[in-house]
């Protein structure tokens, strides 16, 4: 008995003088690890003791290159570290903005802490577009969910399911939108076709159909004006007197396509030399304002077979003129202004002329 109780008390010490050794080992570790400045400064770092760690850096760190680098190495994986937990939702937006701003108080890595910034906020953008998709996709808005979706930035994690997600809607919303597109055309309502196009264009830009649709209802937009306009241009033509070969006006012959009568009328003129360049026919550009008073013109009739607009002109030699009414006046009161109008300045005002 006296043998079991003798080895228990020497097991007890030794245990005692094992535990020992262990403190003082690891105390040796600790202490050695402290007195380290790299990592002292990374302990008080982490630990948003701003003012013992710049004390550190400082003192330590600053005039020492070499632990100045292995310092750096470390700062710079925590920067990474805190961009990497926002991404991966370890870490919320305010607190990650609040961990690099601790950073940035020591004065270490400056740039490298502004560019995490950079990121966080745009992470912090993306996860947001993200979220705003989901909710969106929920409600049957189609177009707002692609928005959103495109809003995702490559770095974020969900880019890969955005993408994805992406590209089954936008093959959903193409199809239904085609559809209300020829519906919409074949009511005659361009306007709109061309406004619902353009919205999906800004959300896939590389798709040359949705571009080529644009073109072609344009197209048909200015036909389909042209043809209803009110009053129309017959015909443009230079005017020469008999005793010379110069330019001296340009006629314009109109048409009251209307059961009213017209008293005042307003035009534009255009002009082109030999090669089909735009020429300066007004004081200040190629496009000259034209106005025609108290005309008189009846229901079904033509005018303007006895006047002619004089014109500035340079020496070129003018091969073509083109006009378009802008606006006109009836003796009832009423007016008309041609919608046709703008478009036809679009397509021909101070560019190449080509019929």
């Amino acid at each position: 008995m006296n043998k079991i109780k003798e080895l228990i008390k020497k097991y007890k010490i030794l245990c005692i003088v094992i535990t020992i050794v262990i403190v003082l080992v690891i105390s040796t570790i600790l202490v050695l690890y402290f007195k380290n400045p790299k990592n002292s400064f990374i302990y008080n770092l982490n630990n948003n003791n701003f003012t013992k760690a710049n004390e550190i850096y400082e003192k330590s760190i600053k005039y020492d290159k070499k632990v100045q680098v292995e310092t750096e190495i470390e700062v710079e994986k925590i920067i990474a570290s805190i961009t990497e937990n926002f991404n991966n939702a370890k870490k919320g937006y305010n607190e990650s903005i609040e961990l690099l701003n601790s950073v940035e108080k020591t004065g270490m890595l400056k740039d490298k802490v502004i560019e995490a910034k950079k990121i966080v906020e745009d992470l912090n953008k993306s996860k947001t577009a993200y979220l705003k998709a989901i909710e969106y996709s929920k409600s049957g808005d189609y177009y707002n969910t692609l928005v959103e979706f495109n809003s995702v930035i490559e770095k974020d994690i969900n880019y890969n399911i955005a993408k994805e997600k992406s590209s089954e809607i936008l093959s959903k919303y193409r199809e239904e939108l085609f559809k209300t597109v020829d519906e919409n055309v074949a009511k005659g309502d361009y306007d709109k076709s061309i406004e619902l196009l353009t919205q999906l264009s800004k959300i896939s830009p590389e798709d040359k159909e949705i571009q080529t649709k644009i073109e072609v209802y344009k197209d048909k937009k200015i036909v389909s004006l042209k043809d209803k306009q009110e009053v129309n241009v017959v015909s443009a033509d230079f005017h020469t007197q008999w005793y010379s070969d110069t330019v001296s006006g340009i006629k314009v012959i109109i048409k009251n396509n209307t059961n009213k009568v017209i008293k005042n009328y307003t035009l534009g003129i255009l002009a082109y030399d030999k090669d089909n360049y735009p020429l300066q026919i007004s004081y200040s550009n190629t496009l000259f304002r034209g106005k025609g008073e108290s005309v008189n013109i009846q229901p079904g009739q033509t005018g303007g077979e006895d006047t002619y607009f004089d014109i500035y002109y340079n020496e070129e030699k003018m091969k073509t003129a083109i006009a378009c009414v802008e606006s006109v006046e009836y003796y009832d009161g009423t007016e008309w202004t041609n919608p046709y109008y703008q478009l036809w300045l679009e397509k021909y005002n101070d560019k190449r002329y080509s019929n």
